[in-house]
């Protein structure tokens, strides 16, 4: 609960402006990510931890508002990853797929130079699906479990401009896919990304 506060927190100073803010400009951006993703399945007293590094990438629409002191941005991401892959002496394996949609607020520092570190945070919807496989005396059998949760994420990163238009951006986030309970299977999931994209300005 008081995670939840403290990002609706953000989100609200992102969106109370001060009112020398002048200047309101919509953008697009899209990143590719490397993503340290771990997954914990708990079933009927037998706990199985699932870690794995694989690819993601995530699309936004957002608008940016700039002040006197830098600028805020606030925007929609899309965003999935890679199945993520794990097998135990080819005994037990499991699987992990991700997907979510935020609601992201940043705070761009203005350094007077093309430079510009950031902070964000972000609350949204994610879509995890889990399936562990497991090979007993010659038989397979197969469990699997999916569910809409709530997600968050909080991060920092580094927009460099290229042109008035053309931002490069390079970060860090974590990102919590939350966790749900389905029979007598329980899946927590995070995430711990880099990211490197870009964003246009109109």
């Amino acid at each position: 609960m008081k995670k939840t506060l403290l990002l609706a927190s953000v989100a609200a100073t992102i969106f109370a402006v001060n009112a020398n803010a002048t200047e309101l400009n919509p953008y697009i951006s899209a990143k590719m990510k490397y993503v340290d993703l771990t997954s914990e399945y708990n079933e009927q007293g037998f706990s199985l931890e699932l870690d794995d590094k694989v690819l993601g990438g995530s699309v936004a629409l957002g608008a940016a508002l700039k002040t006197n002191a830098g600028t805020l941005r606030a925007e929609i991401e899309y965003n999935k990853n890679e199945t993520a892959e794990k097998s135990f002496y080819n005994i037990i394996s499991g699987e992990v797929d991700t997907q979510s949609l935020m609601l992201n607020a940043y705070y761009d520092i203005d350094t007077g130079t093309k430079l510009s570190p950031y902070i964000g945070a972000g609350i949204g919807y994610a879509k995890v699906e889990g399936k562990l496989t497991e090979n007993i005396s010659g038989h397979q059998y197969q469990s699997s479990m999916d569910d809409n949760t709530f997600a968050w994420q909080v991060g920092t990163g580094l927009g460099y401009a290229i042109t008035e238009n053309i931002t490069i951006d390079a970060g860090y986030r974590y990102m919590d896919y939350g966790s749900f309970d389905e029979g007598f299977s329980e899946l927590d999931t995070n995430a711990h990304e880099i990211h490197l994209g870009a964003r246009y300005t109109f």
